[in-house]
C-alpha cells in the first residue's frame, strides 16, 4: 500500500466523481434510480449539510494523490454516542487490499473525537461483498431493516 490521504470534500473538485462512485455503488447491488442526476443532487446536498459541521466528516481518499474511495460520516445529533457512516467507497481496483480497513479505521477515529461509542449503517441486502466485509471488522446487524437496506453496528 502505498501513501494514503484523507482531504476534504470539494463540491467542485469532487462532485462528479462522487456522483460516479455512489451510481457504481447502486448500480452494483440493483438499486433501480428513476434519475441519477436528481438523486446525485440530493446525495451531494446532504455531503454539503454534513461538511459544514466538520470537513472530517465527508473526505476523498487518495492513494499517491490519486483518488481511490470516498467516506461520509457523522455524530447524529438525535443521538448522542452514535455515529452514522452514510457512505463508504473503494474503486474496485482498491478493494480486498487492506483499504478498507484504513476507511473504517479512519472513520472510527472521527467519531471517537465526537465521543461515539458505537457506529452504524444501512447496507443494501443485495451487497454480499459489504456485508461480509463488515462482519469481518467486527460489525453486527440490529436487526432493523428498511425497504432493501439492513442496519448493522460497531461497538467502538
Amino acid at each position: 500500500m502505498n501513501n494514503v490521504t484523507f482531504r476534504a470534500f470539494s463540491v467542485d473538485r469532487d462532485r462528479d466523481m462522487i456522483c460516479a462512485f455512489l451510481r457504481d455503488t447502486k448500480e452494483s447491488v440493483g438499486d433501480i434510480v428513476e434519475d441519477h442526476a436528481a438523486d446525485c443532487e440530493h446525495y451531494i446536498k446532504a455531503v454539503l449539510s454534513t461538511q459544514k459541521r466538520d470537513n472530517a466528516f465527508c473526505v476523498v481518499v487518495c492513494e499517491d494523490n490519486s483518488a481511490i474511495g470516498f467516506v461520509d460520516i457523522f455524530a447524529m445529533k438525535s443521538k448522542p454516542g452514535v455515529g452514522f457512516m452514510r457512505f463508504i467507497y473503494l474503486i474496485p481496483e482498491c478493494r480486498g487490499r487492506s483499504h478498507g480497513k484504513l476507511l473504517l479505521d479512519y472513520s472510527i477515529s472521527v467519531l471517537k473525537e465526537y465521543d461515539c461509542r458505537v457506529i452504524v449503517l444501512d447496507v443494501s441486502r443485495n451487497n454480499n461483498k459489504a456485508i461480509q466485509f463488515y462482519k469481518n471488522h467486527g460489525w453486527e446487524f440490529t436487526g432493523k431493516e428498511q425497504g432493501c437496506h439492513l442496519q448493522m453496528k460497531k461497538e467502538i
